[in-house]
């Protein structure tokens, strides 16, 4: 069962899940001032919380991330009094982590909540760029679907254990926790490479009209890479690998889940307010002699930005024959 043992491994992702949590927590609060924002400013109403903002997908899903990772912190905080304090007075804590128990249900629930939530944004965040073509999404949602399903089973088999048996007796489940791997694998994978070929054809088809395009490349290799959800697919392999293995591992990358996928979602979000910040203060400053000139400070596909920017490509496409062309002649004039 590895080089780490099982008490270390939970002792460990007490620690680094509280470190992560407080990570999680400051973004959590910048992206939702950040949307608010955003949304207020768009709004009549111009209150910084408004109906609108609490409406948007991706606000409901930061919310629910934010629900979830703190549960899945306090559980384990929970966990770790009850193995070294009131299990056996705290002198047990092996037998503890050891057998299953309604604890370890509850925890096995919340990841899957999280991973849900996951799956769920980056498939509403393809849909998006893509301008909301359903045939897109097709495929991620059919895997989506199956996920559900997988991860309903696996708590259910789970609530049906009896309690006290050893938590690496769970050959019922197996089945279904890597059918929910795959599947959770596909989606996320094919999402990210549409996304990520999507921003580029924009930012292809948009580069001439872009100003100092060549100070903006830096920050679309940052946007896409982050858009790939380097850390979630990265997480979800180590926990299939030490899953796979019978590594005790593997429990700490189950319980630092939640937060690492909730801080890559956030750190997104982020990204593309302070964006928005700057086209909003670029845009005020463009000089009236360059209309046919246009700031793209970001290109991350997280709201309804990005469709609009999908949408602005093809017509500066279609309109480059007019005043493109015009301003090349006027220059050749001169």
């Amino acid at each position: 069962m590895g080089h780490v043992s099982l008490v270390s491994a939970n002792l460990a992702s007490v620690f680094f899940s509280s470190y992560l949590y407080g990570i999680f927590f400051i973004l959590f609060c910048a992206s939702m001032y950040f949307m608010a924002r955003r949304h207020s400013e768009l709004s009549a109403a111009g209150s910084i919380v408004n109906r609108s903002a609490c409406k948007d997908p991706l606000f409901i899903g930061g919310v629910g991330f934010f629900i979830t990772v703190t549960a899945n912190w306090i559980i384990i905080v929970y966990r770790a009094f009850m193995a070294f304090v009131h299990h056996k007075n705290g002198t047990m804590p092996t037998e503890y982590y050891n057998i299953m128990n309604a604890s370890e249900i509850v925890k096995t629930a919340i990841w899957l909540s999280a991973l849900v939530i996951s799956d769920a944004i980056i498939i509403y965040r393809l849909w998006v760029i893509w301008n909301r073509n359903i045939h897109v999404i097709i495929f991620p949602v059919s895997a989506f679907l199956g996920s559900v399903v997988c991860s309903v089973a696996v708590v259910y088999k789970l609530a049906r254990f009896q309690l006290g048996r050893s938590i690496f007796d769970t050959d019922e489940v197996d089945a279904w926790v890597e059918s929910d791997w795959v599947l959770t694998m596909c989606t996320n994978l094919f999402c990210c490479v549409f996304i990520a070929w999507r921003l580029w054809r924009i930012h292809s088809r948009a580069l001439p009209f872009i100003e100092r395009p060549q100070s903006r490349g830096l920050y679309w290799i940052l946007a896409v890479f982050i858009e790939s959800a380097a850390l979630h697919v990265g997480w979800t392999i180590l926990f299939m690998v030490t899953y796979e293995t019978d590594a005790n591992l593997g429990f700490f990358i189950e319980d630092t889940w939640p937060p690492v996928s909730g801080i890559a979602f956030m750190l997104i979000n982020i990204r593309v307010g302070m964006g928005y910040a700057m086209h909003a203060q670029s845009s005020s400053q463009l000089p009236s002699q360059y209309p046919h000139k246009f700031t793209y400070p970001t290109l991350s596909a997280v709201d309804h930005d990005m469709e609009d920017e999908a949408q602005l490509s093809d017509t500066m496409l279609l309109s480059k024959n007019t005043t493109g062309a015009a301003s090349i002649a006027s220059s050749t004039a001169v």
